[in-house]
C-alpha cells in the first residue's frame, strides 16, 4: 500500500517541515489517519524540528486501526471498516507507519461520520470550501472536542478536494 512505502512517507513529511517553516507559532497539529503514512512522515518531520509541538492523529470510529494498534502495542487490523471518509479506512496501519506514530504521536482521537458531516457543512457554506471527508476529520476533531483541548495555537490540516456527489449531497440536504 502507498502508506507503506518510504519514499511516501518522507514526500508525506514535507506537509510537517512546511509546517515548521511557514507557521512556526503553533503548539499542536491535528493531523488525519489513514494508514498513518502522512501522520508518520509529518510527526516525525515536526516533532525533529520542534519537539514541544504536540501532534495528534484523528481517526474515524468505523476505521480506528491505527488507534487500536497503538492501544494494542502491534498492528491491528480491522475485520471491516465503515465511514464516510474512504482515505482514512484501510483495515490497519504497516509496521512502519505504527512505529513512527509511537514514537511522535501524542494523542489520537476518534471521531464519527456524524462529526465530519458538521465539518463538511461549515466548510462548504462558511468558508465556500470543498474539502473531502478524510481531510475535513481535523476540524471535525476541533469542532467536537474544542480548540483548548488540543493546545491555545493547533493547527487543523485540511487535505483533499475531492468528495464524492452523494456525500455532497447528503451535506448540502442537511444544511
Amino acid at each position: 500500500h502507498p502508506f507503506d512505502d518510504p519514499d511516501v512517507i518522507a514526500g508525506q513529511g514535507t506537509l510537517g517541515l512546511e509546517l515548521t517553516q511557514q507557521a512556526a507559532d503553533f503548539d499542536a497539529v491535528l493531523l488525519p489517519i489513514g494508514g498513518g503514512g502522512l501522520l508518520g512522515g509529518s510527526s516525525l518531520a515536526i516533532k525533529e524540528r520542534m519537539p514541544g509541538v504536540k501532534v495528534y492523529g484523528i481517526a474515524m470510529s468505523g476505521a480506528d486501526s491505527m488507534a487500536r494498534s497503538l492501544a494494542a502495542g502491534k498492528v491491528v487490523e480491522l475485520a471491516s471498516v465503515h465511514t464516510i471518509a474512504d482515505g482514512l479506512s484501510p483495515r490497519g496501519p504497516s509496521a512502519a507507519t505504527l512505529a513512527l506514530a509511537q514514537r511522535y504521536v501524542d494523542d489520537v482521537i476518534v471521531i464519527d461520520d456524524d462529526d465530519l458531516y458538521g465539518a463538511l457543512r461549515l466548510l462548504l457554506y462558511e468558508e465556500h470550501l470543498v474539502v473531502e471527508p478524510s481531510g475535513a476529520a481535523t476540524l471535525a476533531a476541533l469542532m467536537r472536542h474544542g480548540a483548548a483541548r488540543f493546545g491555545t495555537r493547533p493547527v487543523a490540516v485540511l487535505s483533499g478536494g475531492f468528495c464524492a456527489d452523494d456525500v455532497l449531497r447528503s451535506v448540502a440536504k442537511m444544511a
